[in-house]
């Protein structure tokens, strides 16, 4: 999933193992200004990678 913010005309797509959890941090940040905290909600725990700014898994995409 593409993380966009359009106030800053600021798109970026996820992907592992390159600076993916500082990037979202930055996006999430700008978006909402302030700090991202990791919390609990219905007893699941959700930390950057799992609160909108997910990326699809890799066996979800199209393979050629």
């Amino acid at each position: 999933m593409t993380i966009c913010i359009k106030q800053y005309n600021l798109y970026y797509y996820p992907v592992p193992k390159v600076a993916c959890t500082s990037i979202k941090t930055v996006m999430f940040e700008l978006e909402n200004g302030r700090k991202f905290v990791p919390f609990v909600t219905n007893g699941i725990n959700r930390h950057i990678h799992n609160t909108g700014y997910e990326a699809p898994p890799f066996s979800s995409t199209k393979q050629k």
